[in-house]
């Protein structure tokens, strides 16, 4: 079987790698492919003591421009090098993967092109067919109004972090402004064309008890069929976890969900 893995912010394919090593391990004869993101950037808290730089994300603030840039550039990938039998996500990457799969089931016609998923420390996933935002400090909230026509005020929350979960979100980071156009995440958006959609494909969610970003994690898990959607409980923070009984967990899965699909 083939699986296509997305990294987190401030990493690279090779690290990746690295970290699902352990997994990897426990799947010989399987191959997983990686999808690099374009834009250099810091590296995560951590990661330049390990893994020598460049490091990359595959966007630093979530405008609409910017994300689907990244998804269109994702599904030529896959249009390429697919197909694959399951796509593995970690933090910023589970985030895409997520985001991908919900505008892909909201199509009339889906492609369809995975039969599980894995995310590893999902950080917030992105309403690619919701109105623009801006946001201010304050939390004033404005939609992004058609040419010549002011913003309109949408809701005023009482700060960032009633929008994002938190005021320091790794997808605002440091070029975040008032002025910047954003994507709702995917649930949050007042307006919206059409109906939610749900990933419908088998899905594991690992989650760090000690993550910062613990509620996306969560959240994601209501944007999937229930029936379909398995959780596992880490005492870790915001890594893919090196813990032996995890790596087992994780490739059984990855070895008897495509048949389930």
């Amino acid at each position: 079987m083939r699986f296509l893995c997305l990294h987190g912010i401030g990493t690279g394919n090779a690290i990746l790698e690295a970290q699902l090593y352990m997994v990897k391990r426990q799947l010989p004869g399987h191959e997983f492919v990686y999808f690099q993101g374009e834009l250099e950037t810091a590296p995560a808290p951590g990661v330049e003591i390990f893994f020598p730089g460049p490091y990359y994300s595959y966007f630093t603030v979530p405008s609409p421009s910017a994300v689907l840039e990244v998804i269109n550039r994702l599904e030529q990938y896959i249009d390429l090098h697919g197909p694959f039998d399951g796509i593995i996500g970690f933090s910023q990457g589970a985030a895409l993967a997520a985001s991908y799969l919900l505008h892909d089931a909201s199509r009339p016609c889906p492609h369809n092109e995975f039969r599980c998923a894995v995310f590893f420390c999902a950080i917030q996933c992105w309403d690619l067919d919701s109105p623009g935002f801006t946001l201010d400090q304050e939390g004033h909230c404005r939609s992004i109004a058609g040419e010549g026509s002011p913003p309109k005020l949408l809701w005023k929350t009482d700060e960032i972090r009633g929008v994002f979960g938190a005021a320091d979100h790794p997808l605002l980071c440091r070029e975040w402004n008032a002025a910047t156009p954003l994507l709702w995440p995917y649930g949050r958006a007042p307006m919206r064309l059409g109906p939610l959609a749900q990933i419908s494909i088998p899905s594991l969610h690992i989650v760090g008890a000690k993550d910062p970003y613990r509620a996306d994690s969560l959240a994601l898990q209501t944007h999937c069929m229930t029936s379909q959607a398995q959780m596992v409980e880490t005492a870790a923070g915001h890594e893919i976890p090196r813990d032996p009984a995890l790596a087992r967990k994780v490739a059984q899965f990855l070895y008897k969900a495509p048949s389930l699909a």
